[in-house]
């Protein structure tokens, strides 16, 4: 838009938010969902669950409207060992009670997870996290 001002990320911009925002190195959790993630985003994730399922659980936090609506993905979702978890949010579901260190794809989840809920925390893109957990 006219008279706003625009900003460029570079590939280099990612990787050093991935460094600064990455302090674990074996995750317990693959954390999916910050903000909620849309339809289209869990049945594209339940596809890649289901296509090679991942060693660790996965929780994918999403809308009930969403969640409900999907059931085919929910199924696939926990049949592999995850949960869909509906109207709520990866910084606030008491994580530090069950892992030590949470993967993720958010970048909000990257910078509240280890104040929040005292997670270490490995960010890196959705293909990449579930490729390295399999």
């Amino acid at each position: 838009m006219k008279g706003l001002k625009s900003i460029t990320i570079a590939e280099k911009d990612l990787i050093a938010a991935k460094r600064a925002h990455t302090d674990g190195t074996e995750a317990d959790l693959i954390g999916l969902g910050s903000p909620q993630l849309s339809a289209e985003e869990l049945q594209r994730i339940a596809q890649l669950i289901d296509r090679t399922p991942p060693r660790i659980p996965v929780w994918i936090f999403t809308s009930r409207v969403v969640r409900d609506a999907n059931p085919d993905a929910v199924g696939i979702v926990e049949r592999h060992g995850g949960r869909v978890l509906a109207d709520t949010c990866l910084e606030v579901t008491l994580l530090e009670h069950r892992f030590g260190t949470v993967a993720t794809p958010s970048g909000k989840g990257a910078y509240y997870l280890p104040s929040l809920c005292k997670q270490k925390v490995i960010f890196d893109d959705v293909e990449t996290l579930l490729e390295r957990y399999t």
